[in-house]
């Protein structure tokens, strides 16, 4: 079966690596499977795959926040808005449109 990690992601949308069946791979990534990873202020975080043709933005930020909220809590809001911004524009739009911003203060730490 060597399209699992599509189907997993077109079943279960936005996953982190550990979550899909198999190691992502070049046909994966031809099929269209993407990864974002943002990384604020030099913080590990794990990496959301997603299929850019059926996942939104808000579905991936979101899916990235749930995986990654042990690794981001305390961070500042204008580090974890920076990080997302550097993905692309659909990602940091789709921040600022989400319940997940936080505080618009960016010097403020996030917390969820």
């Amino acid at each position: 079966m060597r399209q699992r990690n599509i189907q997993t992601l077109k079943e279960k949308g936005p996953a982190t690596g550990n979550e899909l069946p198999a190691f992502v791979t070049v046909d994966d990534r031809i099929r269209g499977l993407s990864a974002f990873k943002p990384t604020p202020a030099g913080r590990t975080v794990k990496c959301v795959y997603y299929l850019h043709t059926e996942h939104t933005a808000q579905e991936v930020v979101e899916a990235w926040f749930e995986a990654n909220a042990e690794h981001i809590d305390n961070l500042s809001v204008d580090a974890i808005r920076k990080a997302v911004h550097s993905c692309g524009s659909d990602f940091g739009q789709a921040l600022s449109n989400s319940d997940l911003k936080g505080s618009r203060d960016p010097d403020s730490t996030w917390t969820r």
